[in-house]
């Protein structure tokens, strides 16, 4: 995992659908970006997964931030849970 030596926040975002992996979160030492990307997550964890007839849960994206210091996010790991990690930059 590379390590960023800026003293800036690194942020991306996740897009997956279904439950949310939470945790992913402590996993990438990262936190939501907004507070509507917690509402996101939050959504994602107690709407029913089949919703009204519909065969897919809803597609989501999520932007995320990972304080200075910490290694990128695990992309490889983000995937084995059906989310993809786009838009990394600090």
């Amino acid at each position: 995992m590379p390590r960023r030596n800026s003293k800036l926040p690194t942020t991306f975002t996740v897009t997956g659908r279904g439950k949310f992996p939470i945790d992913m979160l402590r996993y990438n030492a990262c936190t939501p970006r907004t507070s509507q990307d917690s509402a996101a997550i939050e959504a994602s964890i107690v709407e029913p997964y089949y919703e009204a007839g519909r065969n897919n849960p809803q597609l989501r994206s999520i932007q995320l931030v990972i304080a200075p210091g910490y290694p990128d996010p695990t992309a490889e790991r983000w995937r084995s849970y059906r989310w993809e990690v786009s838009n990394v930059h600090q």
